[in-house]
């Protein structure tokens, strides 16, 4: 897959994601900017939520995959920061860190059909995307909490 606005072959969404306390109910594109989603979260099959991650590179149009299907792609493409992916063996969670910053949490809940994205912080790929469910998603100049977003191509999308 290259880090555009198609979803990888493999990707199953999720019916429902909770991202910082926003509600995506048949939303698969979480965020896009441009042509360009850094992050796509969808259903693995052993309940560890997949997360596919891209990253704009410097300051021209192109886009890295750093993970596809919480597999590295490229460990160290960032200076001085390694990419990792963690899943918790005892819960559906999958949580990926860029150096010693947690960039993205997502934890798998089979009783709603839905994940939860408690926390999400893309700047340290170059991005100012960040939030959690206390302070909601940052995201293109605004503050999102709490909103419901349903039947949508993407939830929060901005010209690149």
């Amino acid at each position: 897959m290259t880090a555009s606005t198609d979803t990888p072959q493999v990707f199953v969404p999720y019916e429902s994601l909770v991202i910082c306390s926003n509600t995506l109910k048949n939303v698969p594109i979480i965020i896009k900017i441009g042509e360009h989603q850094p992050i796509i979260i969808g259903r693995g099959a052993d309940n560890h939520p997949q997360i596919w991650l891209s990253a704009p590179v410097g300051t021209s149009s192109a886009w890295i995959s750093l993970v596809s299907e919480n597999t590295v792609l490229r460990p160290y493409v960032l200076p001085d920061k390694n990419v990792l992916v963690l899943q918790d063996v005892k819960a559906p969670e999958t949580v990926v860190m860029v150096g010693n910053q947690m960039v993205v949490r997502a934890v798998h809940d089979d009783v709603n059909n839905r994940a939860t994205i408690p926390l999400i912080d893309l700047r340290p790929i170059g991005l100012n995307i960040y939030g959690n469910d206390h302070v909601g998603l940052v995201f293109g100049g605004g503050i999102f909490i709490g909103n419901k977003f349903e039947n949508l191509a993407a939830a929060f999308a901005v010209q690149g």
